[in-house]
């Protein structure tokens, strides 16, 4: 059986979870009966999937931008030094190989730094 106090840690409950909702952010409107009603905004779970994707354009036009500066041979020499290193050399070969991607920008990027 469900006493009157038991009854108050529920609502007591419920309160707190609404209050955390809103504490991440919330919205107010007037209902139709004047009421001013807070609705708690939704989260948005794409922000790790956009940082991530920015983080790898960026490493792209990174190494586009390297490779147009300091042209296609030296870069491909130093890329090949570090093939012959550790286990971490050559991991850090493969990701700063020359792409199709890489090599479009820097073809592009290598008219601007001219």
């Amino acid at each position: 059986m469900m006493t009157s106090f038991d009854d108050f840690k529920i609502r007591l409950g419920k309160v707190e979870k609404k209050r955390l909702h809103l504490a991440r952010g919330y919205s107010a409107y007037v209902s139709d009966d004047g009421l001013i009603v807070f609705t708690a905004k939704r989260q948005k779970t794409d922000k790790p999937v956009r940082a991530m994707i920015g983080t790898l354009i960026a490493f792209v036009l990174f190494k586009a931008l390297v490779l147009g500066a300091v042209g296609p041979e030296a870069y491909l020499e130093r890329v090949e030094r570090l093939t012959g290193q550790s286990v971490f050399g050559q991991l850090g070969a493969l990701v700063l190989s020359v792409d199709p991607a890489t090599q479009m920008i820097a073809d592009l990027a290598e008219g601007l730094l001219q």
